[in-house]
Parts: structure tokens; sequence; C-alpha cells
């Protein structure tokens, strides 16, 4: 096997075109492109399109306001997300868990802020996928 297995939970976008073989792929966003089918849809981790995402893509809202709103939200759903994060793990098995969004990697987004709190509040040291790098990932944060 010549995988570097640094971690299990990834976070990728949707137009990412070499995804992880046999990945649990996991909807983190309120949207989703047509077509896909997600193996988990993750609704309590999902931005509020009203209140952030379209306030935000107006310039309404900046990158740390956003970051603020976003992570306030999470704080309030902790017991909630904890019992659905072991959920995802029981279902994905051995497969790789990625989180999905529509955001380029480079490009601020909510799965950077959801993947650095979920890493803070439960040790899951999540990476975002690097397709070219033979499954090697790179930290976050």
């Amino acid at each position: 096997n010549n995988y570097c297995r640094m971690t299990r939970i990834l976070t990728s976008y949707y137009a990412c075109r070499h995804l992880p073989d046999n990945a649990f792929l996991v909807q983190v966003s309120a949207t989703k492109p047509k077509g896909f089918i997600a193996d988990f849809t993750w609704t309590d981790v999902m931005p509020d399109y009203m209140s952030l995402v379209r306030l935000h893509k107006a310039g309404l809202l900046d990158n740390t306001q956003y970051a603020e709103q976003y992570t306030a939200k999470l704080d309030a759903a902790l017991s909630q997300i904890s019992l659905m994060l072991h959920r995802i793990k029981i279902l994905a098995g051995e497969r790789d868990i990625v989180l999905l969004c529509w955001c380029r990697p480079s490009a601020f987004c909510h799965r950077h802020i959801l993947a650095h709190w979920l890493n803070k509040h439960f040790d899951v040291h999540i990476a975002e996928w690097q397709p070219k790098s033979n499954y090697c990932t790179i930290s976050l944060f």
C-alpha cells in the first residue's frame, strides 16, 4: 500500500475530479450539484443560507464576521454534532470520510472553519484532500 495515512477525515469540493477511492461522501453545504448523491447529508453543520451565505456573498458580512457567526452555530449544536460525527464514522466503516461543499481549496470556506472546529473539539485531525500527492494530506491549521 503506497498511501500516507495521516487522517481519515478529509475536506474537498464537489468539482474535485479525483476524490479518494470508495470515499464516504458527506454533504456539508446547504445545496449540492444536480445529480450528486451523498452518502450522508450533515444538516447540523450547514451554514444558514439566509443569515450567513447570502449576506457574505453580498458583502454584508466579512470573513471574520461569517466565521464568528458560523462558529457560534457550531458551538450551540455541539452535542448533536458529536452524535452525528460518531454516526458518520460508524456508517463509513473503513472508508475515508470526505466533507464536501462548493468552494475550491484556496477560497474562504465554511468547511475549513468546520474542519478546524471539529479538530479542536474532537481531535480528529481533518485535512484538505490533495489528489496529486498520492493521498498525503496537508493540515489546514
